[in-house]
């Protein structure tokens, strides 16, 4: 863990994995993963780590795409051992205030990886030097996201709204690995 944030009715934890190369030993990559944990705050710590993630531009984005969800995504995501069963229960989907089950984040930001590295960079996804998102609100299996990304040099940001409910649920950055110019 490096580092713990008081949201005053959460709680963010930010852990740090780095991925090393198994013949060298370099570092391939570094993976913060944050945790929002509802229910527990106010110790007043308001922690050492900000969000890369500059504002979005007053400008029109560079793209928009939509891509529907399917409504059996989830049962798919539990393939990837996320056995939560907010996914797929509505009763736990009920307990965590929602009106049917959610989809994981994690296809959430699937969906908008994917679709961003088809549009600006599909032909090169080795690229990709970093991936930054933010969860801002949830995903309901069969909705269609809308992706807008503004791009500026090497980064791409962008934000991905619920077509059906008109919120946001994912908020990032993409940087690219500088291109040698000719």
């Amino acid at each position: 863990m490096i580092d713990i944030q008081d949201k005053v009715k959460a709680t963010v934890t930010i852990t740090e994995s780095k991925i090393l190369e198994a013949a060298t030993g370099d570092l391939a990559c570094t993976i913060h993963r944050t945790i929002f944990i509802k229910g527990i705050g106010g110790f007043g710590h308001k922690g050492t780590m900000k969000s890369p993630i500059p504002a979005l531009p007053k400008t029109a984005p560079t793209v928009v795409i939509e891509e529907k969800t399917q409504e059996n995504c989830a049962f798919f995501y539990r393939l990837l051992c996320d056995h939560n069963p907010l996914h797929v229960d509505p009763d736990m989907s009920a307990l965590g205030g929602f009106k049917t089950p959610i989809l994981h984040g994690l296809a959430s930001v699937g969906f908008t990886a994917r679709i961003l590295q088809q549009h600006f960079f599909k032909d090169a996804p080795e690229l990709m030097k970093q991936f930054t998102v933010r969860f801002m609100g949830v995903v309901y299996p069969g909705e269609t996201l809308v992706v807008s990304a503004w791009k500026n040099g090497e980064t791409i940001v962008f934000t991905t709204q619920v077509k059906e409910r008109k919120g946001v649920c994912l908020l990032g950055m993409i940087v690219l690995h500088q291109q040698n110019k000719l």
